[in-house]
């Protein structure tokens, strides 16, 4: 949509008390579809807004209480959670925690989950690049930043986010973050 088309039907939706998407759609310039796709991207886009906010901002946390209940439209959207948890890694992740987590590995070999989902993450293919090498032979840290497939902080926050959501397999027994939903 041209700039000045998107900031007319912006009035538009604004006057009439519409959603900008509905009058979008209404107007037949964006498919329903690719609208279901621009929100889930600019959900993702304000998580990472979000995790850029200096260290020292504030919020507020209120158990129970659902503060956007009225925001937006009524449907659901396919928002993959692991997704945005990898988006906000890859903004947010500070190289010292990312470091003691994986130093948790010790000389472990990292190893895939066996009910792993990485597809779900929206890696890049280059990322995609570390888990295809743990799929193939796993190996320590050390010897995958020697593979030299990605620049050493980015493959270690690749690592650190299969860490967390527990996709590599330590041992424990947990399944995966979100193997549930699928499995």
């Amino acid at each position: 949509v041209e700039p000045e088309r998107a900031r007319s039907t912006f009035e538009q939706a604004r006057a009439a008390g519409r959603l900008h998407g509905d009058v979008l759609v209404a107007e037949g310039l964006v498919e329903p579809s690719t609208l279901t796709d621009l929100l889930v991207e600019q959900i993702g886009k304000k998580v990472e807004s979000l995790c850029a906010l200096p260290a020292e901002s504030l919020f507020g946390y209120y158990d129970g209480q659902d503060f956007l209940q009225g925001y937006g439209g009524k449907e659901e959207l396919p928002v993959e959670a692991l997704h945005v948890i990898w988006r906000a890694i890859r903004v947010q992740a500070s190289a010292g925690a990312v470091d003691a987590t994986l130093a948790r590995l010790g000389g472990r070999e990292a190893r895939l989950h066996p009910r792993s989902r990485v597809n779900r993450f929206g890696f890049t293919p280059r990322e995609r690049g570390i888990v295809d090498v743990l799929r193939a032979k796993p190996q320590p840290v050390p010897a995958l930043v020697q593979t030299g497939l990605l620049p050493e902080h980015e493959l270690k926050k690749v690592l650190y986010a299969l860490v967390v959501t527990r996709h590599l397999d330590l041992g424990s027994g947990a399944l995966p973050i979100g193997v549930e939903l699928t499995s």
